[in-house]
């Protein structure tokens, strides 16, 4: 049961890869609260996949998109938000949606990613063509920039014990506001 105290969106961060659209959907199902993937949002707005729209119209304007899907979001009840693992780290994404939500970063380790990633970096835009050991040095230094963004955000669950119950605990408890 979604605990009363949450009364606007939760956005979810963290790399690509460590469980956001996953646990996003659990908590959302659990808690019945409406369920958004900025990703899914995103391909289906432009008609492409987030591997074609980065190959066909680069980076920056994906980027672009990320920051319009957010700001069109519905804000005046509660959601469950999975943002794309960039999202935070662009153009004041992060501070926009501590200020209209709760954000909770998912944290895993690069080598825990390293083992997820591998089997789909290839439909992951900025990590194809690497494997083995370099997808794991590229994974490790995106992670290292990206985690100052990360760690901003209200609350850090390790995303291999992330569940429902743990997150409806630590706001029943009055941890995260």
């Amino acid at each position: 049961m979604r605990p009363k105290n949450v009364n606007r969106p939760i956005f979810l961060w963290g790399f690509m890869g460590c469980g956001k659209s996953s646990f996003g959907r659990r908590l959302a199902q659990c808690w019945d609260l409406p369920f958004y993937e900025t990703d899914e949002m995103i391909e289906r707005l432009v008609g492409n996949s987030v591997s074609q729209i980065f190959t066909n119209l680069g980076e920056d304007t994906f980027r672009k998109y990320e920051y319009e899907i957010l700001h069109s979001l519905e804000l005046s009840s509660p959601s469950i938000v999975a943002t794309g693992g960039g999202m935070p780290c662009f153009n004041d994404n992060a501070e926009w949606m501590r200020t209209n939500g709760y954000t909770i970063y998912l944290s895993l380790s690069a080598r825990e990613l390293t083992d997820r990633l591998k089997r789909s970096h290839t439909t992951r835009p900025l990590l194809q063509k690497k494997r083995g050991e370099e997808l794991f040095q590229y994974i490790t230094e995106l992670l290292a920039t990206r985690e100052t963004i990360y760690r901003r955000a209200h609350l850090s669950l390790d995303a291999l014990h992330a569940s429902p119950e743990v997150l409806e605990q630590i706001f029943n408890l009055g941890l995260i506001a």
